[in-house]
């Protein structure tokens, strides 16, 4: 699941270069990669415990909104797509590391406790020193 959503990550990256479609559906093909990639994310979710917050897609939604009802023509917009694109990577890759977490507590194997011995074996050495 999670590399399903780098896959529609990367997809939507690339969309960032193809500056040479028309604005409207330059904007409508981006549009598109960022709800796959917010499904993407919530199916991760559903799996886990952990919830992907939705006032911070939202809010990515609400930065990407902007820029398509803005003046900007695509290629004005590109650095501003791969700051929200990183932004999206970061998701991810929490997402990802709450994944780890959960399968490395659910794994966690408890070794025997040593018994400290009575009689430590430590040799004294005595010199001749007058």
């Amino acid at each position: 699941m999670i590399l399903n959503a780098l896959d529609s990550l990367a997809r939507f990256r690339c969309d960032i270069e193809l500056t040479s479609k028309p604005k409207q559906h330059y904007y409508q093909s981006l549009q598109i990669q960022l709800k796959v990639i917010e499904r993407r994310l919530k199916q991760v979710s559903l799996i886990q415990q952990h919830q992907l917050p939705s006032i911070a897609f939202d809010d990515l939604e609400y930065k990407f909104n902007q820029l398509k009802h803005s003046d900007k023509q695509p290629i004005d917009a590109q650095q501003s797509l791969y700051f929200l694109s990183q932004q999206i990577s970061d998701f991810i890759f929490t997402l990802f590391d709450l994944m780890l977490k959960d399968i490395a507590l659910s794994i966690d194997v408890r070794m025997p406790d040593i018994a400290p011995q009575q009689q430590p074996n430590i040799l004294t050495l005595q010199s001749n020193k007058p």
